[in-house]
């Protein structure tokens, strides 16, 4: 259904222009999941808006990116407002600023019913109670005229699910979507997304620094590190035998029971500006398995079900 192929997004800088995401290739299938992680910096959140056609002013991309056989990034924006919400929606990562303070929450539900269906107002409301009603809002025929403000931080991003749901999109993108949310409301938000993921049909795309909640949400399993992958696969077999060192740090980095003085493991450095990639392998810097080699280019090597862009991927083993 979605297939994106050697995406390239890159950003203005002072001085020229600096790649945000290189090469990013990878499919999905109708009613999939893939999880994409890696840290702040590593380009999650630029990848969900070049596939929703957000970019920032000035972003230039080249690439592909089909879905059901259609090229978006060929698309004019008066097309691609047609399809945002209806063929593919996102859940963005901060409820609190991604809903309109000005409005009721069940004007913004509405308001993508009756954009996409022509609906009138009486039908689209009704559409929004039943949406608020479904995701699990707290008495949703009271809270439908509530504003933001008026919400948890919870019940706000339950609304957002329900946005992103009003014209049951064949792809949902989810960055981040228990930011800020305390564990029970996170367990409650995932099940949600998990249940009405299967009863739509939908594909899901599920970002997080949560390598828990991947585990638990996405059958796939994508790492990224300073805008480009470099390692793919299924989600049980990239967690049980990761193939990357940087996926294998992510994993060591886990919190765990560690006992008393005991501390986390962590990977030295940090995620390098798209100014200061290092060439060949961006991870070389911070990797204990670095060699000369290293500093030359580092393309996905495909295994079975699985790809890693580290050359020394068998000593991981």
């Amino acid at each position: 259904m979605l297939r994106v192929k050697t995406l390239d997004v890159s950003l203005p800088v002072p001085g020229g222009r600096a790649a945000i995401l290189e090469g990013i290739d990878f499919t999905l299938e109708a009613g999939g999941s893939l999880g994409i992680v890696g840290e702040s910096g590593s380009g999650k959140s630029m990848l969900a808006l070049a596939l929703m056609g957000l970019l920032p002013e000035g972003a230039q991309t080249k690439g592909q990116i089909f879905l059901d056989g259609e090229n978006l990034l060929t698309l004019p924006e008066s097309e691609m407002c047609r399809r945002r919400g209806k063929s593919l929606a996102m859940i963005f990562q901060e409820p609190m600023t991604s809903l309109n303070p000005t409005m009721s929450v069940g004007d913004q539900v509405a308001e993508a019913v009756r954009w996409h269906e022509a609906s009138g107002y009486a039908a689209a409301r009704a559409r929004a109670l039943d949406l608020l009603t479904r995701v699990g809002l707290p008495q949703p025929e009271r809270r439908i005229d509530s504003y933001p403000h008026e919400l948890s931080g919870g019940q706000r991003q339950r609304v957002g699910i329900a946005i992103a749901l009003a014209c049951r999109p064949k792809l949902l993108i989810a960055d981040e979507p228990t930011t800020a949310l305390d564990v029970t409301v996170q367990a409650q938000i995932l099940r949600l997304l998990k249940q009405l993921a299967a009863e739509d049909g939908m594909a899901l795309i599920l970002i997080s620094h949560d390598l828990g909640v991947v585990a638990q949400m996405a059958q796939r399993t994508m790492v990224l590190y300073a805008g480009a992958t470099v390692e793919a696969g299924s989600t049980a077999a990239l967690f049980k035998r990761p193939l990357h060192p940087y996926t294998r740090g992510l994993l060591g980095a886990m919190p765990r029971h560690l006992g008393l003085g005991g501390r986390l493991a962590t990977i030295p450095g940090r995620v390098p500006s798209p100014n200061e990639r290092p060439s060949g392998c961006r991870f070389r810097d911070r990797c204990e398995l670095a060699e000369p080699e290293c500093a030359d280019a580092a393309p996905l090597i495909a295994l079975e079900g699985r790809s890693t862009a580290c050359r020394r991927w068998e000593a991981l083993a």
